[in-house]
């Protein structure tokens, strides 16, 4: 992406639609940090001046999630809080965020590192340790700054192999869930007891894919869930992408009870993986 360089187009939503597809492509071919450290820049400048909406740019990033993804492992660790401060301003659901690019994208940050050390004349397998290493650091400190993106790096870690580099380390303590279904009627009697106060007129997600809990809860309850195992589906790929009201639904319920929502979140991924599989 050059954000310095503007695309012409002769509507907003053609311009709009170009940035995102150069995004995509981007987001998964990989490249220099740099770029994506620039287009950050003007991003905060624009919202700084009052605005970030005003950026075609801004609407492009938000609906390309190989180019999140990207960000959230290829900007300098300083700079995520940055991005996450964006989030007042822009429609990025991150619990929503399709594991299948994190995971891409991961596997590709790690590829990379460890060809450019090896290029700079260092030993494979030292390399490849490094490499593993920093990827590592970076879910470590994604986990510290979102606590949301639990089940996400749960499975980022299963996916690309690391599991057994984070056996010991106390940052991923119950991140891997032996048992997610009995995680997830825990989670679920916590938000009955809890029964969160959510806004009015949530119209509700019902799940296409996962079988929803006992039909008997009260309504709070019954939206909570729901947008839960909605968002894992979307994570995992077991549906498409939420509509625009949908999406509001979820990130309303998400903002109203954000620890239910994470908790019940993480294991009903876990779920939503295996199923993904059958």
């Amino acid at each position: 992406p050059d954000p310095l360089h503007p695309i012409p187009r002769t509507s907003r939503e053609g311009r709009i639609a170009a940035y995102r597809a150069d995004l995509k492509r981007h987001g998964r071919e990989g490249g220099a940090a740099a770029p994506w450290k620039a287009l950050l820049r003007l991003l905060l400048s624009a919202r700084d001046g009052g605005d970030p909406a005003m950026l075609d740019q801004f609407h492009a990033l938000a609906e390309a999630p190989p180019a999140l993804a990207r960000m959230l492992f290829s900007l300098p660790a300083a700079d995520l809080s940055s991005l996450f401060a964006l989030d007042s301003h822009w429609g990025v659901f991150w619990p929503a965020m399709p594991v299948a690019d994190l995971v891409a994208v991961a596997c590709d940050v790690i590829q990379g590192t460890t060809d450019s050390l090896v290029l700079a004349n260092m030993k494979p397998l030292l390399a490849a340790a490094i490499a593993r290493g920093g990827m590592i650091e970076r879910l470590a400190l994604l986990r510290s700054l979102r606590p949301d993106l639990l089940g996400h790096i749960a499975l980022v870690l299963s996916e690309t192999g690391l599991i057994g580099d984070v056996a010991r380390d106390t940052r991923f303590d119950g991140i891997f869930l032996p048992l997610p279904q009995k995680a997830l009627d825990e989670a679920v009697q916590t938000i009955a007891r809890s029964d969160p106060s959510l806004p009015f007129g949530l119209k509700g997600l019902e799940p296409k894919v996962m079988p929803m809990p006992n039909k008997g809860f009260q309504s709070s309850v019954q939206l909570t869930i729901g947008a839960v195992l909605a968002t894992a589906e979307v994570a995992m790929g077991l549906r498409a992408p939420l509509g625009a009201a949908a999406l509001v639904d979820a990130t309303l319920i998400e903002t109203a009870a954000p620890d239910l929502f994470s908790r019940a979140l993480h294991p009903a991924m876990l779920i939503a993986l295996t199923l993904s599989r059958t």
